[in-house]
């Protein structure tokens, strides 16, 4: 106390929360009582971090010769459920300007302003556009910079965030505090708890919204002037397979062109690309392009697979269950083989001169975009985009369980999980289909769920089985159907043979087909049907070949 007694602390322009005292406080109070309190007391660094997380702060800066708190600052957020950046200034032995510099860079990209031209100050230097890419018209970087994972005009300042921090805690005395009034009356401990719910609500919402994703196609230009050269083998075991069409685009495009059913005992060694018409046979479309990865062997020469109706661009395009297998498997042979990879071309059914010129153009283009749709209007690449509710009103259909409910692989960890949703939402009677009662945790699962007031039966049925399946649901007429069987497999397709692939791929999705099948046989007025896919059918996943193709059937 005696030795910092001569201080004379004065209040900040800048807003300073104490971890002595937990709160905002004027930093005209840190006195030398102050700063033994803060040696000797509890550091409440970690509940401090929280609250500001909470009231919005994303980005954080420890200013210290070596960074130590930053993680500890990123896993508050986590806990908390929120995005936040954390980024030091300097490090240990390296304390110099650049270091500083290099920092403040960090803050930069991820959204936080730092005012730059102090730097360059009478340097003479000019802010100018990044450069594109020669002949491609793109740009570096993402569109929609954010701040700790919120877009930058969604980021609420200190007020903001403090006022509805009062309103979610329902704090009359707080809101009081931030409205700048000596009480918030009793008109607002009226409406508050109403609007602190709607805050709640619109937040979750928010939050449900950054996990929606949607696939889109967006056009873009191919390279002028690109040709095809050497050797090219186009595969297709038959069918209405565009063969001729095929063949005369790529002559057309400079290259020689050989066709041929199967590929086994065809040497690649002067072949320049592969073209694979395998999918336009749907009875054995997938059986076939396994046979032709295996046979292509994870080579260099660029494996290009066609499909008709597994890209839906314009809404009149057809869709096709298999076709969107073959898509879904031709990902995750991608990620399998990259170096012996073309690409997915989804093509339309009616050709003209268009379509062949640009089917050509995409294969010469060669990497790149290699999830591509060719239409007569142009050429079409995949794209993984957000899809936010938003705050505009949607039609929700409200539903609840009643009846009989179906849950296929109910005793598993999915099916589980659903059959105790829907026992708390008021299903009247579960029938879940497994192995039987011999299913491990079956019985403590029956046992929970008749604890939730569902009546339940464990069935033990091979979805796969029609006969048996029509005989359980002639005898239990259900009203909703949850299809999760399924078998977990992994291994990668070179050594994967066609059967394994079935056994892997039937309880999903010949399970699938055959319970749709049968609830219009049965007669069955159901409220809902559900299936689970994958988002290894979306975005591929090495060593999930048959999850991927099963998943693209059910999507």
């Amino acid at each position: 106390l005696a030795g910092l007694a001569g201080i004379r602390p004065v209040s900040s322009s800048v807003a300073f929360y104490s971890t002595v005292s937990g709160e905002r406080m004027d930093t005209a109070g840190l006195d030398a009582g102050y700063w033994v309190a803060n040696l000797r007391e509890r550091v409440l660094f970690e509940p401090v971090v929280r609250m500001l997380v909470e009231r919005g702060s994303a980005v954080f800066v420890e200013s210290s010769p070596h960074p130590v708190l930053a993680m500890a600052v990123q896993e508050t957020g986590e806990a908390v459920g929120r995005s936040v950046v954390a980024v030091g200034s300097l490090r240990r032995d390296d304390g110099g300007a650049g270091r500083f510099l290099a920092s403040l860079a960090e803050a930069y990209v991820v959204g936080a302003p730092v005012d730059w031209s102090v730097l360059f100050a009478g340097a003479g230097a000019r802010r100018v556009d990044l450069p594109t890419y020669a002949f491609q018209h793109q740009r570096y970087w993402l569109e929609g910079v954010t701040v700790g994972g919120e877009p930058q005009d969604t980021v609420e300042d200190d007020t903001d965030a403090a006022f509805w921090d009062a309103v979610e805690r329902e704090s009359l005395s707080d809101l009081a505090e931030v409205l700048d009034v000596s009480d918030a009356g009793a008109a607002a401990e009226a409406w508050l708890p109403t609007l602190s719910a709607w805050r709640k609500g619109r937040r979750r919402q928010m939050t449900l919204d950054s996990w929606r994703y949607r696939t889109t196609w967006r056009a873009y230009s191919l390279p002028s002037g690109t040709r095809l050269s050497g050797m090219w083998v186009v595969v297709a075991s038959g069918g209405d397979a565009p063969v001729v069409e095929v063949r005369r685009a790529l002559e057309a495009a400079g290259a020689e062109v050989s066709v041929r059913e199967v590929l086994d005992g065809v040497a690649l060694a002067d072949v320049s690309g592969v073209v694979s018409l395998l999918a336009w046979d749907e009875g054995s479309a997938l059986e076939s392009m396994l046979r032709l990865v295996r046979a292509v062997g994870g080579g260099e020469v660029p494996l290009w697979v066609l499909t008709r109706g597994a890209a839906v661009v314009g809404v009149d395009d057809p869709v096709s269950a298999v076709q969107s297998q073959v898509w879904a498997l031709g990902q995750v042979v991608g990620l399998e083989q990259p170096q012996g990879w073309g690409g997915l071309v989804d093509v339309p059914g009616v050709w003209d001169e268009r379509v062949a010129s640009l089917l050509a153009g995409v294969l010469a283009a060669g990497e790149g975009e290699d999830q591509v749709a060719v239409r007569s209007s142009g050429v079409y690449g995949r794209r993984l985009v957000r899809a936010p509710l938003g705050g505009s009103p949607v039609p929700v259909r409200e539903w609840g369980p009643s009846g009989t409910v179906l849950v296929t692989g109910g005793t598993g960890g999915i099916g589980g999980h659903l059959a105790r949703w829907l026992a708390k939402e008021g299903a009247e009677h579960l029938l879940l289909v497994s192995r039987g009662e011999r299913a491990q945790g079956a019985a403590e699962l029956v046992e929970e769920v008749r604890g939730l007031g569902a009546e339940v039966t464990v069935a033990a049925c091979d979805v796969t089985d029609r006969a048996a399946l029509a005989e359980l649901l002639a005898e239990h007429p259900v009203t909703s159907i949850f299809h999760t069987a399924g078998i977990a497999a992994h291994g990668f397709l070179t050594d994967l043979d066609p059967a394994e692939l079935g056994d892997q791929m039937g309880a999903r999705v010949v399970g699938a087909r055959h319970l749709d099948e049968l609830s219009v046989e049965l007669g069955l007025d159901l409220d809902a049907f559900v299936v689970f896919s994958t988002g290894a059918s979306v975005w591929g996943s090495a060593g999930n070949g048959a999850n991927a193709a099963a998943g693209g059937y059910l999507d």
